[in-house]
């Protein structure tokens, strides 16, 4: 295999040498061929030396790490970021399944992102293109929304737009979706999950223990029969007596 090659764009000169000594020390066969400061040196050396694993840094002085990457065309390189704690940037990094580290970093972080990295360079599964394409459209800095989710499968991932989810019924420790297109997929994250990664998004709420729904693609709400939602694919989910005056409040 081709010796694996690292570019390390941080504006701090002592985060630099830091990630290079870590480097040394877990990852020697891991070559460092370029360092950059600021989105334009950035890009510049993306360009020009073409690595497989990019250590970028959040913010710079001269833009942000999604500056850099909204003027990169194809993203044929795993990225690992590199941040001080900021919630909407790792909500989104989680959601994409991409790789970050969180500074002050740590030894056991950095070898667990780094393998991780290794191993995807190695194999065959590029997924760095779509991955970073589906953090591109989530992180909005001003909101925190989660625009898009990325489930596992068993051939990869799955990205699903927010937009098109109906509704998701849990069902102990698995939750199934229905779309917009009348399909359903079937997720291994029970209904707990995907409440509190959506819990920036007003526009999911949970009715009830199994039901999680879209209030975008709800049609109507009737007392009767102890009081249900009617949704945009005819299907009726009860809403709990919990939940009742909340829900209701959230149309008046």
């Amino acid at each position: 295999m081709n010796t694996i090659t690292a570019l390390i764009i941080d504006d701090e000169e002592r985060s630099r040498r830091m990630l290079i000594s870590l480097l040394k020390t877990n990852f020697p066969d891991i070559r460092v061929t370029g360092l950059g400061e600021d989105v334009k040196s950035g890009i510049d050396q993306i360009r020009k030396l073409k690595p497989d694993i990019v250590f970028l840094d959040i913010q710079m002085p001269d833009g942000t790490a999604f500056d850099l990457l909204g003027e990169i065309d194809d993203f044929d390189f795993e990225v690992i970021f590199t941040t001080a704690y900021d919630e909407y940037a790792l909500e989104a990094f989680h959601q994409s399944a991409v790789g970050y580290l969180l500074k002050p970093i740590s030894e056991e972080q950095f070898r667990v992102a780094v393998q991780k990295a290794v191993q995807l360079v190695s194999s065959t599964q590029a997924l760095s293109n779509d991955q970073l394409k589906v953090l591109l459209a989530n992180y909005e800095r001003t909101t925190g929304k989660i625009r898009k989710l990325v489930l596992p499968d068993s051939e990869g991932f799955i990205v699903i737009s927010l937009e098109e989810i109906i509704r998701m019924e849990g069902d102990r420790n698995y939750t199934r979706l229905f779309f917009t297109n009348k399909q359903s997929t079937l997720s291994s994250h029970n209904l707990g999950w995907f409440e509190r990664q959506l819990s920036a998004n007003r526009e999911f709420f949970r009715v009830s223990k199994s039901h999680l729904i879209n209030l975008h693609h709800v049609v109507r709400y009737s007392r009767s029969d102890g009081g249900f939602v009617l949704m945009v694919d005819n299907t009726s989910v009860q809403v709990s007596d919990s939940k009742k005056e909340e829900f209701r409040n959230l149309f008046l």
